[in-house]
């Protein structure tokens, strides 16, 4: 078996030579450590190589390997379309297109690069219900010129700002054209290169998070964005590895790989009044449904465009999801939560869009796509998308729903925390309220002790469904001003 990704300790060479990090430069190890702390020695590649082998410790946060060590699907082997090493595509690696008809099956305008790979002209994510969603334009036409790039001793680049290891990635031309992460340098990551080291394997930066899972949940919510309703750029794992190693196409340096998305400026530079309300609803309604516990005005990108609402068109694209789908309720926050739009109940459009949300579908997405959420986020991603669903439905804005998942102070639960717990203690009681009593009474008790419990999770959406819907009964709505 393959152990892809089991840092050693910094001081330890023996472990260091052996089943340490296994990125190379120039044929000579790399001590491990951050990506930024290395220069390329004369006549060394990086290669950059789709995900395909199961990496232990890199699900959120089980560790779903299938049989003999791979992941049934992943990001990169949709129908219809193969990763060519360069004996096989003929180019220096390429992302191609193995079916007939010469091309994938994208809604998009198309064309072909001279690498051989199909990639989109517009914008934005192919659709998640379709089995291309993970291999879209986007990121193939992205993956093939980062390779180039690479090959051509274009070095990654690590990004000002933030709090984890963000790398640009350059084509030929010295273009950004991807972005990559690498789930050893998040935050209290060991190799974290701004001095946020940990131990690992720990509670990240967000309550119900953990080092480590970043990258899975960055593709995780694109996979989630179906038919890039919310605009989240595609995103895949990717290995960064020696371009001259033999081996299989799982090895290097695992992390999230994401299109570029040239931007005029981020929404913390603009007054959130000028963004149109659909604009701002299309990220809510997916924050809500991954229970995001990082969305600030920094991670939204802004491009201006002609005409649209006051005849300054604006679209908003959503980015840094490493912190969505934690397995608690205890830290979501939405900074649009006090926008002016998040006061506006959503349009038909919207809401037809919400009411179409399967989230039985979602989870099974995931998992077919090797990503294995513990149950405990599942659960999340259960509760939150029902709470859209029907208070959308009942005419509540996204201020509303964020009201209800938000805390109103640190150690005081929120409203939807508390209905999650009574629901958990019933479906622990077996449906009946007295013997709910004999239940563990704080919510996170309640909450955590239907881990492992087949029977009592069966009947907890139930149970939260009804505790919802009287809830929301003795809603009232807060209307736009």
């Amino acid at each position: 078996a393959r152990d892809l990704f089991v840092p050693s300790p910094r001081g330890d060479a023996g472990a260091a030579a052996g089943a340490g990090s296994r990125l190379f430069f120039g044929g000579t190890e790399l001590r491990d450590g951050p990506l930024n702390a290395y220069g390329v020695a004369d006549g060394a590649t990086l290669e950059l190589r789709p995900h395909t082998f199961g990496v232990s410790g890199i699900s959120i946060p089980g560790r779903g390997q299938h049989a003999g060590g791979l992941r049934e699907r992943h990001s990169w082997n949709s129908a219809g379309a193969t990763w060519k090493p360069a004996a096989a595509a003929g180019v220096a690696g390429s992302w191609v297109s193995s079916g007939s008809g010469g091309g994938r099956s994208v809604a998009m305008g198309s064309g072909f690069d001279d690498s051989g790979s199909t990639w989109g002209s517009g914008f934005g994510s192919a659709s998640s219900s379709s089995s291309e969603h993970h291999g879209s334009p986007d990121v193939a036409r992205s993956f093939d010129l980062a390779r180039r790039g690479l090959a051509m001793g274009k070095r990654p680049q690590l990004a000002s700002g933030g709090t984890g290891g963000a790398y640009f990635l350059r084509d030929g031309d010295g273009e950004t054209c991807a972005v990559f992460k690498p789930a050893d340098e998040e935050p209290n990551a060991r190799n974290n290169p701004r001095g946020r080291v940990g131990s690992g394997g720990g509670e990240g930066l967000r309550k119900g998070t953990r080092v480590g899972e970043g990258a899975s949940r960055e593709v995780a919510a694109y996979l989630l964005d179906h038919d890039g309703f919310a605009a989240v750029p595609a995103t895949s794992l990717a290995n960064l590895c020696d371009g001259a190693s033999s081996g299989g196409d799982g090895e290097g340096k695992l992390g999230s790989l994401q299109a570029f998305v040239r931007a005029d400026a981020e929404a913390e530079e603009l007054g959130p009044g000028l963004f149109p309300v659909r604009e701002v609803h299309k990220i809510t309604q997916l924050d809500i449904r991954l229970a995001n516990t990082d969305r600030n005005a920094g991670n939204i990108l802004v491009q201006k465009r002609g005409g649209g609402e006051g005849g300054t068109g604006m679209f908003l694209v959503p980015i840094d999801h490493g912190y969505a789908l934690p397995h608690t309720l205890e830290d979501v926050c939405f900074e649009w939560e006090f926008w002016p739009q998040a006061k506006i109940p959503y349009d038909e459009e919207t809401k037809a869009y919400i009411a179409g949300l399967d989230v039985e579908r979602d989870a099974a997405l995931l998992r077919s796509e090797g990503i294995e959420l513990s149950p405990a986020s599942e659960r999340v991603l259960r509760v939150c998308t029902v709470l859209l669903q029907k208070a959308a439905q009942r005419g509540c804005c996204p201020a509303d729903i964020a009201g209800m998942m938000s805390r109103p102070m640190p150690n005081r639960a929120s409203d939807l925390e508390k209905l999650a717990s009574r629901a958990a203690a019933a479906a622990l009681a077996g449906g009946e309220p007295r013997a709910a009593a004999a239940v563990p009474s704080p919510i996170v008790d309640a909450w955590r002790a239907l881990d492992g419990n087949a029977e009592a999770e069966s009947r907890f959406l139930s149970e939260y469904a009804d505790l919802l819907d009287s809830y929301l009964e003795g809603f009232e709505p807060e209307l736009a001003l």
